[in-house]
């Protein structure tokens, strides 16, 4: 299998989620996320943002972040990181990234400076809903934020306690504590501790 192939495999696969943050630094496009537990490697993958995603593999870590060059400075690229650990001589992927699209300074559009949203902290009855409202502020504020993927993107750290749709709307399931990520498209995120009672 190819390194495109491989790459899809993991992205499509249902795996828990890494979040992957990335930012323009130097000329370079440097990247961090989450970890996915003991013993695992992390692969890194770029895409050209052109519609193709079409991955290529560009490094491996047992760390959390990478640094990646980029063939062009006038474009933006798509970043993907799978993590893996061998269990009884296999290969098993254990983590996926949702993936972040990243601006060098030549591209029409800019990154995502910071996300802050109205309410940090939100309590919920069982049952209830609530909506996140948010924005983002631009690293270079004479452009648009990149906007490859949806502007805002919405992920819950525990879906038995509390789920988010597409459009930020939380709903309550059950009683406990979670958090939700609100995630720019280079991943740059801001958390709301979400409480169930």
């Amino acid at each position: 299998m190819d390194e495109d192939a491989l790459a899809k495999q993991a992205e499509n696969s249902n795996l828990p989620l890494l979040l992957l943050e990335g930012h323009f630094d130097k000329g370079m496009a440097k990247l961090t996320w989450m970890n996915a537990g003991d013993d695992v490697v992390y692969e890194v993958y770029q895409s050209l943002c052109n519609g193709k995603k079409i991955y290529k593999k560009v490094g491996e870590t047992s760390k959390r972040s990478f640094t990646a060059k980029a063939p062009d400075k006038d474009k933006a690229y798509k970043y993907f990181v799978a993590a893996y650990k061998y269990m009884d001589g296999d290969k098993v992927y254990t983590a996926k990234a949702l993936n972040v699209h990243i601006a060098f300074p030549g591209f029409k559009q800019t990154n995502a400076k910071a996300v802050s949203v109205e309410s940090a902290d939100v309590t919920i009855k069982k049952g209830g809903k609530t909506k996140i409202k948010a924005m983002q502020t631009a690293e270079n504020k004479k452009k648009k934020i990149v906007n490859h993927v949806a502007a805002l993107r919405y992920v819950t750290s525990d879906e038995s306690i509390a789920t988010v749709n597409k459009n930020g709307v939380i709903k309550a399931r059950k009683k406990g504590t979670c958090t939700v990520y609100v995630i720019a498209n280079n991943g740059v995120r801001k958390a709301v501790a979400v409480k169930v009672k």
